[in-house]
């Protein structure tokens, strides 16, 4: 889990099947002595990661990636000059017991990612 150590949730408002929260990514994390040094870059898969947790909280289940229809990475995430990150998106919990998921992660009007999945319930 990376809630409580790379990124923790400042704010947080569920409306019906929609998500905004704010969240503080930490700089200092180990993580980024390697992604990269003196040029500290949010992983990708640390941004997904991050959405599912999310949707984990909300919907009270434990989660796991199982398809990424859409995925577009369209700007880093550098935890010096953006600590705080929006995060927007829908869910759908499926008769199936996966989450369909359509939504992004942007400061202001830079988006840093755009993703529509579905996360699957595993015990």
């Amino acid at each position: 889990m990376l809630l409580g150590n790379f990124f923790n949730i400042s704010e947080k408002q569920v409306s019906g099947n929609t998500i905004l929260a704010t969240i503080e990514i930490n700089a200092q994390h180990p993580i980024f002595e390697g992604h990269f040094p003196d040029q500290p870059i949010v992983p990708g898969v640390c941004m997904i990661q991050m959405i599912q947790e999310i949707t984990e909280i909300v919907t009270g289940k434990k989660l796991q990636l199982s398809k990424a229809d859409q995925l577009k990475f369209l700007a880093v995430i550098n935890p010096l000059e953006n600590p705080g990150v929006n995060v927007e998106f829908t869910f759908d919990s499926k008769a199936d017991n996966s989450v369909s998921v359509n939504g992004k992660l942007y400061k202001g009007e830079l988006n840093f990612l755009k993703f529509k999945g579905s996360f699957i319930q595993v015990d």
